[in-house]
Formats: structure tokens, C-alpha cells, sequence
């Protein structure tokens, strides 16, 4: 046994030995170990290089889950249109004037629309209600009754839009008595939840609102944070851009900004650009009337000196 014992332990030497590398027996190996190791990586910079792989593979894994709910919704679409057999018959109503049955009526459709804000879903939603609230998806379904996805452009405002689906027009479907849409919060926020109601075909529910915006626009100047989100974020054929737009055209024209200069180099960059485009035709009526008023005052002087 004690003979066993003894070959046992030396077979455990060997097989650690086996494993190490060589020690260095000299200063000329230590030397050459070291060189080959490379220089000691300091603590800091290995800290730095942990937390960079760390946020990659975060950012490989959201990028991942993101691409795999597209997937899901898209599948989830496909699955819906199949079950869609009957092209229902429903108009765009004004579903604040219907009773709590007829709104309730509109709820149980269990065919849901997905609505996307460019790639991400943000909300789903009976197709019978959006029929009769929205006149851009009553639209796209006499088109195509089969598309159970409603899209809109990656500009709008995705808190906007869950506002305006899920806390208002699904609320108001589901309880006892009516709510208004309401707009409320700072400037930049009213006018991203009117240009989500547009987006939607929904602008009718807030008609006074936008009304009063654009009465804001047009006889008041913004701040240059509030111009940028006007510009930057303006949908097709947006009608606060354009307020704005022949607002600061009028102006410009007449020589009434004050900080002129700063607000040419403004204009003048690359980003600006969608801004300057909407003003140049309201600038160029602007001119031509200063020019043709110019032209008539100098043909009624002369008048005057005969």
C-alpha cells in the first residue's frame, strides 16, 4: 500500500509538471520569457477593455432582439391577414358622437392592426376602431383589406402616438363617457402630438388645436431649439412648418429679425436646409410685393412733380 501510495503522488508530480512551462534558470531566460509575453497591460486598460467587449456584446444582443420582435410582429401580421375573410364595411365616424355599445362594438373586432413608427411597433389596435377614427387607414383598407399594418414615417413621435391610440382613443372606446383629445405641455410637444393625429388620420378630434398653433406661429417668432425640432421633425406637407416658414420669409423680407447675420449662417447650413426650401417661395412673393410697392410710390412721385 505505502508503495501504491508513493507511485501515486509521483504520478500527480509528473503530470503537474507536464502541464507548467519551464521556469527561466537564468537572467537570459527571464529576458527572453518577458519579451515574448509582451509588456504588462495595466490595470486601467484591461478595466477598458472588459467594458468595451461588455457593450458590444449588449449592443449584438439588442440589436438581435430588436430584429427578432420585426420578425415576430411581421409574423403576427401574416398570421391576421389570414384570418381576415370578410371585407368589413366601416366608415370613418366620428366615434365621440356613437353610444358606449356602439363604441364597445368597435373593440371586439379581434383582428388587430400593428402600427409602426418606420421598423418599431408601437401599438396595436382593433382594426374596426381604427377604421372609423382613422380616414388613412379607412383609405389604405378599401385598397387592400388584407394589410393589417399601418406605417408611419420614423419622424412622428412615438410617445405621440401611444397618447393618442392607447391612452386616449382606446380609453375612450372602453368607458362609460367621452374624453376629448387634449393637447397640452410646451410648444414642441403640442406640435408632435398634432403631427402624430395627421399621421394617423386623426387631426379631425384636434382641428381647434391645430388651429391655435398655427395661429401661434404665424405671429410669433421662435426660439432657434424650437425652430430645429419645427424643421427637423416636419412631416409631408406640414402645416406648421409652413406657418413658420412664411412667418420668418416675412421678416427676413422686410428686414425685421434682429440678429440677421447669425440667422443667414443659419440658414445657411446643410442641415437647415428643409427650412430654407419652405421659406424660399414665401420669400420670393414677399420680394416681388416690396419691389412692386417700390415701383408705385416712385410712379406716384413722379405724378406728384408734374
Amino acid at each position: 500500500m505505502a508503495v501504491s501510495s508513493s507511485t501515486s503522488s509521483l504520478d500527480k508530480d509528473v503530470g503537474r509538471l507536464t502541464v507548467k512551462e519551464p521556469k527561466p534558470t537564468n537572467l537570459i531566460d527571464k529576458m527572453l520569457a518577458q519579451k515574448k509575453a509582451g509588456p504588462p497591460v495595466p490595470a486601467a486598460v484591461q478595466i477598458t477593455r472588459m467594458m468595451e467587449e461588455r457593450r458590444r456584446k449588449a449592443s449584438v444582443a439588442q440589436r438581435e432582439a430588436h430584429q427578432a420582435e420585426i420578425h415576430a410582429a411581421k409574423i403576427n401580421a401574416q398570421k391576421e391577414n389570414t384570418c381576415v375573410e370578410v371585407k368589413l364595411e366601416q366608415p370613418v365616424t366620428d366615434v365621440l358622437d356613437l353610444d358606449r355599445d356602439a363604441r364597445l362594438h368597435l373593440i371586439k373586432d379581434k383582428v388587430q392592426v400593428s402600427i409602426f413608427v418606420g421598423e418599431n411597433i408601437v401599438v396595436k389596435v382593433p382594426r374596426r376602431a381604427l377604421l372609423a377614427s382613422s380616414t388613412i387607414f379607412n383609405l389604405q383598407y378599401q385598397a387592400d383589406s388584407t394589410m393589417m399594418v399601418l406605417r408611419l414615417p420614423e419622424i412622428i413621435n412615438v410617445g405621440s402616438v401611444k397618447f393618442i391610440v392607447r391612452d386616449w382613443l382606446l380609453q375612450t372606446l372602453k368607458t362609460h363617457g367621452i374624453f376629448h383629445l387634449r393637447v397640452r405641455g410646451m410648444l414642441v410637444d403640442r406640435i408632435a402630438i398634432c403631427r402624430a393625429a395627421i399621421a394617423l388620420g386623426m387631426d379631425s378630434y384636434i382641428k381647434n388645436e391645430i388651429e391655435e398653433l398655427l395661429k401661434v406661429l404665424s405671429n410669433r417668432i421662435p426660439t432657434y431649439k424650437q425652430l430645429h425640432e419645427l424643421h427637423s421633425k416636419a412631416i409631408d406637407k406640414d402645416p406648421f412648418l409652413e406657418a413658420t416658414s412664411k412667418r420668418l420669409a416675412f421678416d427676413k423680407a422686410y428686414k425685421q429679425i434682429q440678429d440677421a447675420p447669425f440667422f443667414n449662417d443659419y440658414l445657411g447650413k446643410p442641415e437647415n436646409v428643409a427650412l430654407l426650401k419652405a421659406m424660399a417661395p414665401h420669400l420670393a412673393t414677399f420680394e416681388a410685393k416690396i419691389q412692386q410697392d417700390l415701383k408705385q410710390r416712385m410712379a406716384s412721385k413722379k405724378l406728384q412733380r408734374k
